[in-house]
């Protein structure tokens, strides 16, 4: 008699059902969703153009056996401020402060840089 044997897939250990939901996982994972951050350092506050802060995600990684591994620090990340006209509400974050990255589809460095589309 012949035991039957489930294929397996290129995952150790893993059913080609399980392969699935982990490549589905990794490319949910790779979107831009947003982050759940905690605030590291805050760079150009006040009345500065743009602040920026250092943050460090708060949901751990985790690999295909279970295991958690930490974030590290993201740097010079811009942040919201609400601006109308020559207007604005200015409320800096501080050390410590916990929020959401959203993160961009799309590499948005000369936007930043230059302030045009």
């Amino acid at each position: 008699m012949v035991d039957h044997v489930s294929p397996q897939s290129t995952f150790a250990g893993l059913t080609n059902g399980s392969a699935i939901d982990a490549a589905v996982d990794r490319a949910i994972s790779a979107m831009g969703t947003p982050i759940l951050v905690q605030v590291k350092a805050v760079h150009g506050g006040g009345a500065s153009l743009v602040g920026q802060v250092d943050v460090q995600p708060m949901v751990h990684m985790q690999d295909g056996q279970g295991k958690t591994y930490p974030h590290g620090v993201i740097t010079g990340v811009p942040y919201l401020r609400v601006q109308g006209g020559t207007s604005a509400l200015i409320i800096d974050p501080m050390v410590g402060d916990i929020g959401y990255v959203m993160v961009s589809g799309r590499d948005i460095q000369n936007v930043i840089t230059s302030r045009q589309p």
